[in-house]
């Protein structure tokens, strides 16, 4: 059975455009996050963000794609029932966003692959919204 963890992904667009999300452990139970593909370091290292425009193709990943083994022990954060954790990601420096101004629709999604061996799980968040371009940026509700 996966774990009962919460992402909640919200988006500010004060300088740039970063997303913040919140890891939340909703299970009686310990989860084990994968630092990377959570980016729990504030950097990217594939592809885990869904971000399309109105009316428009997906916005291309501009970021590395690392292939790696396994993480060890030190790869994953323990959170135990009610922990959280938070990071945020530079967006803009991931993504190829076009220059004009375009509402666009975010969503997170990261495999997780339990360090024990256990039945793997997708971690995603909500949708959040938000307005990106040459005519600056904002925020909508998410």
């Amino acid at each position: 059975m996966a774990p009962s963890a919460c992402a909640t992904l919200s988006i500010a667009t004060d300088a740039g455009v970063r997303a913040t999300i919140s890891i939340v452990n909703r299970s009686a139970a310990p989860i084990f996050v994968d630092r990377s593909q959570a980016a729990l370091d504030g950097a990217l290292e594939n592809d885990l963000f869904a971000i399309t425009p109105a009316g428009g193709p997906r916005v291309g990943y501009t970021g590395p794609l690392v292939k790696r083994g396994p993480p060890g022990p030190e790869g994953f954060v323990r959170l135990g029932p009610g922990e959280s954790i938070e990071t945020s990601i530079q967006l803009d420096r991931f993504y190829a966003f076009p220059p004009e101004r375009r509402r666009y629709i975010v969503r997170f999604t990261s495999y997780q692959q339990p360090p024990d061996g256990s039945e793997p799980w997708d971690l995603e968040s909500n949708e959040a919204s938000f307005v990106a371009g040459a005519a600056g940026a904002s925020s909508f509700g998410e």
